[in-house]
């Protein structure tokens, strides 16, 4: 026995079609909406990730920027400078072998900005460059640098812009100790060009909107390649404050690094990764983050495309289907062909001359057998 396969029949083919699309687009743009929040959360920790790597750049310089302030503390001629009894004026200032050793260092190293010390009292005893002697004692850090006034500590200040040289600069003050041991006898203070330890925030771009910004917990801008405002806010603090506050408040949650989406101040909506600067655990007063933000175009762009590409393809499916529902309507429902009677050739007839019957029904009648 022969079996044959089932023809399918296109009007319900289409209809199961037309019934499938909606359910088919629906499917489509879940798994791309899916992908793109996906992608989303994997570009923040990305983000977050380059803004650790960024944050530790900037703690490696300023770590290694403090040794060499708290080394300069224990060199000869400043430890017998602050022993020896202050200059009474400029000129003894400038000629003693400790300021001449530390305008040779400036001279040579421009990072180097300043460099002045002081004895135990606050007396100016040497500096880098011509000053008048006086008293440094009334001054925030270096009272923070004696702090205790038999040890000390290293102090480390906020950057500031300093309109006269056009550079963005910091200050390091660390203890002078005896030659016997640590006890406090001066303070030596360095102010420091930034440029080399913002260099890692200013130096990095990802792609075409892709940047580092150097922040403070409240939101308000440490260095940002975009501005040089003092005042200057981050635009995703609001964002900011909330994340941190969410990361504080969770036990066992990951304490350094988090990201979040929020709206530029042209509207455009941007990935921030942000992660923690290490500063703040020996420096409570430098409470430093580090924001990387890229636009969101830009990170999910090959999703958005391929959304589009594959709503074309929908849109090329739903006009085939279509069409080709339409073509196989038309053949099924074809109106039948009327063929007129006249159309249809017939027999002569011949009339029996007699009995007036046709010749057919004679010769019809004489063929049957008799009873």
């Amino acid at each position: 026995m022969r079996t044959h396969f089932p023809r399918i029949n296109a009007t319900v083919l289409s209809v199961f079609l037309l019934v499938s699309l909606p359910v088919l687009a629906a499917g489509v743009l879940l798994v791309l909406l899916i992908a793109q929040s996906t992608l989303r959360g994997t570009f923040g920790e990305h983000l977050s990730n380059v803004a650790e790597q960024t944050a530790a750049g900037v703690d490696a310089y300023v770590y290694r920027k403090v040794l060499d302030v708290s080394m300069l503390g224990r060199t000869r001629d400043i430890r017998e400078a602050v022993r020896g009894a202050p200059a009474s004026d400029a000129a003894r200032l400038a000629g003693n072998s400790a300021s001449r050793y530390l305008a040779d260092l400036v001279s040579h190293d421009s990072v180097y900005r300043e460099i002045i010390v002081t004895n135990r009292e606050g007396q100016l005893v040497a500096a880098s460059r011509a000053a008048a002697p006086r008293d440094m004692s009334g001054e925030d850090w270096w009272k923070a640098t004696v702090d205790d006034g038999i040890v000390g500590r290293v102090f480390v200040t906020q950057l500031r812009w300093d309109t006269k040289e056009g550079v963005s600069v910091m200050q390091v003050s660390a203890p002078v100790p005896d030659g016997d041991g640590n006890e406090l006898t001066g303070v030596v203070r360095v102010v420091f060009d930034a440029r080399e330890l913002l260099a890692p925030v200013a130096g990095l771009q990802l792609g075409s909107t892709g940047m580092a910004t150097l922040v403070r917990d409240n939101g308000s801008v440490v260095f940002s390649r975009a501005s040089n405002e003092p005042s200057a806010r981050f635009f995703a603090t609001q964002e900011l404050t909330d994340g941190l506050s969410r990361l504080s408040s969770a036990e066992g949650a990951r304490q350094d690094g988090i990201h979040f989406t929020a709206a530029g101040g042209d509207g455009t909506p941007y990935v921030v990764g942000v992660a923690r600067s290490q500063l703040s655990r020996s420096f409570p007063n430098l409470s430093w983050l580090v924001a990387v933000s890229q636009a969101e175009s830009e990170l999910v762009g090959p999703v958005r495309s391929l959304g589009w590409h594959l709503l074309l393809v929908f849109l090329v499916n739903v006009l085939l289907v279509l069409a080709l529902a339409l073509y196989f309507s038309m053949r099924l429902h074809a109106p039948p062909i009327d063929v007129g009677v006249e159309l249809v050739e017939h027999r002569p007839v011949s009339r029996m001359p007699d009995t007036g019957a046709d010749e057919d029904d004679a010769g019809m009648s004489a063929a049957r057998p008799s009873r």
